[in-house]
């Protein structure tokens, strides 16, 4: 029924004689409950529901359902399992999500690699009208794959920075460097 004053209404209670502060203890004493006769609807269903229920003597206990599973403590832990989806595992979360990543590059790799980054595409289809072309090089759309490696503005920068250290073939995609990421890693580590 929920709350009484919700119920019954604003004067509910105090018709039915039941202070607005009180607690149910103050409310049945001695087997039965103090409450004035039932004048409304509401109040009358009340009063049978009341009278339906068998109360007992022993003090009361916190019990905590979660998940339709009771408890007598409270774990946070388990409502969150609870309202979460379990997470699904992803063969790319080592690569970023590892003990010695730093917090903001960690955070800006997810989203280029889940391609949430704000490109101009993804602009275009939040419904924004900007120019669809490359802001560096003018010459194609701006895309997450454009900008890592077809662009020839930022592939000239990465080739500059990255050419010593790994060779990046000419028709690479995002999902393709994590790939070969991956593969790099699990050889380095079996080593």
């Amino acid at each position: 029924m929920g709350p009484l004053i919700t119920f019954l209404g604003r004067g509910g209670p105090t018709l039915m004689g039941i202070p607005i502060q009180a607690t149910v203890s103050q409310v049945f004493s001695n087997g039965s409950w103090s409450i004035a006769p039932p004048r409304s609807e509401n109040s009358l269903r009340l009063a049978i529901y009341l009278a339906s229920i068998t109360l007992s003597d022993s003090e009361d206990e916190a019990l905590w359902q979660v998940a339709g599973k009771e408890a007598t403590q409270f774990s946070s832990t388990e409502v969150w399992k609870s309202v979460c989806h379990p997470f699904v595992s992803v063969y790319w979360a080592n690569l970023i999500w590892h003990k010695h990543h730093i917090p903001k590059f960690a955070f800006t790799t997810w989203l280029v690699n889940l391609d949430r980054c704000p490109t101009r595409n993804r602009m275009i289809s939040s419904g924004l009208h900007v120019d669809p072309r490359c802001l560096l090089c003018q010459g194609s759309e701006e895309t997450r794959d454009h900008i890592f490696f077809s662009c020839p503005y930022s592939s000239g920068i990465i080739a500059g920075s990255l050419g010593k250290l790994i060779q990046i073939p000419a028709r690479l995609s995002w999902n393709d460097l994590i790939a070969s990421t991956q593969i790099i890693l699990s050889r380095i580590c079996k080593s």
